[in-house]
């Protein structure tokens, strides 16, 4: 029990501590109202805003406990006289200063860092840096962690909550001391209090120790003994990422069916899923045992570890760790209430703590836009999995962790497996995001929309007849793009297709289109058509070939070649005209030359000429009819430089 009780202030010996009421609690902010007595008069309050406050306690023997925090509500609640002296009645909230964080809100982005780390961080940039880490396990570093419209010491508490890790406040003259934990380990007996005597309050007057365990209360709960958790991992979606924790040994209720199971879970991994369903169901220890016990031990301290002896229930003597304390102080020069009194919550030291989940995780109910972002001069930056980075209106590269968001996936019309429909957000656009479950750690794109800076690519109103995707060349085709476009104007419909480059198309069957008015068909350079089968024109009226050079029918050993001179070029190895009625050859000169033989055969032969009629051989020439053989003429000649022949069976002359 302390024999004195000091205040240390920026006031100094003008300030003077009357009493004082703490509350401390593992994983929680201390808070403590003192109520004190001043010699000014008209002290300045605001002067003592966030100055440090300690609180000395001291006995006999010299051990001392003190309470060290910062002072964040000041009052001047009246006056008092205390032998004949005039004070100043000053009420006091003093607290961490990790407090400041609950006057602190902000919408901010980590990534690749583990929650110790994200909680030293921002500690850090409120200007804490007081913190021990007594951790034991080591924790995934998270890929994406967002802190969104919440005050930065909620953000710190959910994720110490979720990770199953605590903390408690060591204190000394001159600062306090943030100590994160997450296993017995991390506690141990403190002040020297390592044993406490039980002495109920109607046998006090026997004691002979000053540090006692005068109340005791122990409490049983029913409390959830199953807690389930799963979840879903795109980059793995066949894994199971379920597991659950079940509360063991012989002490717990014996209602087996009250299972507690969540989704989706902050893992992804089935072994992270596992710790974190077992640091849910760690949790609900406190409601498993629970113990209070009310004290003068000043050193015991939350986050303390003892042991008490003497309780005549066997059981409950063992060894405890200190979760909670609500200690009254008073001065002794001051009061006749008792210097020092506290009562303690106790947690058996062979269960695990973890603090409860008190903190709800921010939920983003609509959507939001955001502007596609990357780090490389393409206008798309996309990893294998078709996601990009976008940076959202609150987390301008202005502010600090005003980093790009994670990959964030882009929602399709049509997804499969190798299959569906695709179309990447481009660095700039305006995106649509969502964010499944409403977790701000779990954003989705889910369409895109234009802006001033992003103009629609039908100019409007003037074509607001008009739909279809206009596209845009990359790197340096600023004015190219492909387009297929509709018109839904009355009188004027139209789909327009183009390409500014290739066109390809690719059927596996058949190719059917049908045009009910006229095709135009226009190319520039070459055209090349190839069929492996057949090719079949039907034309109803007229078919018009026509070319500037040359038009040349070619196959196998046959070949017709129309040339721009005129000339008409046709050859085989056997041409054959066949003409039912008439075939006719009209020219100012048409030869016929055969290497071998030249043949002219039908029922009837006639060869006319206008003016002469030559038959000319370089060898010999005969005429041979198989009735009768007619030359008629005005005149006739047969002339022959050597001979002239006459032959016949009877030769009839005149």
């Amino acid at each position: 029990m302390p024999r004195t009780i000091t205040l240390h202030s920026d006031l100094g010996e003008r300030l003077l501590l009357h009493r004082m009421q703490a509350s401390e609690a593992l994983g929680q902010l201390f808070e403590f109202r003192i109520e004190a007595l001043c010699t000014d008069a008209q002290p300045n309050l605001r002067a003592l805003l966030a100055t440090p406050v300690a609180v000395e306690l001291a006995d006999d023997n010299g051990e001392q406990r003190w309470y060290h925090g910062m002072v964040a509500t000041c009052a001047q609640a009246g006056s008092t006289v205390i032998d004949a002296l005039p004070y100043t009645v000053l009420e006091l909230h003093v607290v961490p200063r990790p407090w400041l964080l609950t006057q602190r809100r902000d919408c901010r982005i980590y990534q690749d860092l583990s929650v110790p780390e994200i909680v030293s961080s921002v500690l850090a940039d409120s200007g804490y840096s007081d913190i021990q880490q007594r951790l034991s396990a080591q924790y995934p570093k998270r890929v994406y962690c967002v802190q969104y419209r919440e005050d930065d010491f909620s953000f710190i508490s959910r994720l110490l909550e979720q990770e199953g890790i605590y903390y408690y406040f060591t204190h000394t003259r001159e600062a306090h001391t943030l100590v994160l934990c997450d296993a017995l380990g991390a506690h141990v007996v403190r002040n020297g209090v390592n044993t406490l005597p039980y002495v109920p309050p109607d046998m006090q007057h026997r004691r002979i120790l000053r540090s006692v365990v005068s109340q005791w209360r122990s409490a049983r709960a029913l409390h959830s003994t199953r807690h389930a958790l799963a979840d879903y991992d795109p980059q793995q979606p066949r894994a199971s990422l379920a597991a659950q924790a079940v509360a063991g040994g012989d002490d717990v209720h014996r209602v087996d069916t009250l299972e507690v199971f969540d989704y989706p879970g902050p893992h992804a991994l089935q072994a992270d899923a596992r710790r974190y369903a077992q640091v849910r169901n760690e949790a609900v220890n406190v409601q498993r045992a629970s113990h209070h016990a009310t004290t003068n031990a000043c050193g015991l301290m939350v986050g303390a570890l003892f042991t008490l002896r003497g309780h005549p229930c066997t059981p409950i003597n063992q060894e405890y760790l200190v979760l909670s304390a609500q200690t009254t102080l008073a001065a002794p020069e001051h009061g006749e209430e008792a210097p020092f009194s506290s009562t303690v919550q106790v947690l058996e030291s062979r269960l695990p703590f973890r603090s409860l989940r008190r903190t709800p995780t921010p939920s983003i109910a609509g959507l939001q836009t955001a502007v596609v972002t990357g780090d490389t001069d393409e206008d798309i930056v996309v990893d294998a999995h078709g996601r990009v980075q976008v940076t959202f209106h609150w987390a301008t590269s202005a502010r600090p962790h005003g980093a790009p968001s994670c990959w964030v996936r882009v929602a399709s019309m049509w997804a499969g497996k190798g299959w569906g429909a695709m179309s990447l957000p481009r660095v700039g656009q305006e995106v649509v995001v969502s964010f499944l479950e409403g977790d701000p750690d779990r954003p989705l794109i889910v369409g895109s929309v234009y802006n001033a800076d992003h103009a629609v690519p039908f100019a409007l109103p003037e074509n607001k007849t008009q739909s279809g995707v206009r596209s845009r060349s990359l790197l340096g085709g600023s004015a190219d793009f492909n387009e297929l476009r509709f018109d839904d104007k009355a009188g004027q419909e139209e789909v327009y297709l183009r390409a500014q480059r290739d066109l390809r198309e690719e059927v596996q069957n058949d190719h059917t289109a049908t045009v009910t008015n006229d095709q135009v068909l226009t190319v520039n350079h070459d055209r090349s058509a190839r069929i492996d089968n057949n090719d079949s024109v039907d034309v109803g009226k007229k078919l018009l070939l026509q070319a500037g050079e040359e038009i040349e029918l070619v196959t196998g050993s046959s070949r017709l070649v129309m040339k721009r001179n005129g000339d008409i070029v046709l050859s085989g190895i056997k041409i054959l005209i066949d003409a039912t009625t008439e075939a006719k050859t009209t020219s100012m000169a048409i030869k016929l030359i055969a290497d071998a033989q030249l043949q002219a055969t039908s029922p009837a032969t006639e060869v006319v000429g206008d003016g002469t009629l030559k038959l000319s051989s370089g060898g010999m020439l005969s005429a041979e009819a198989g009735a009768s053989a007619t030359v008629k003429g005005p005149l006739v000649n047969i002339k022959a430089d050597a001979l002239v022949q006459v032959a016949g069976g009877l030769i009839m002359i005149g």
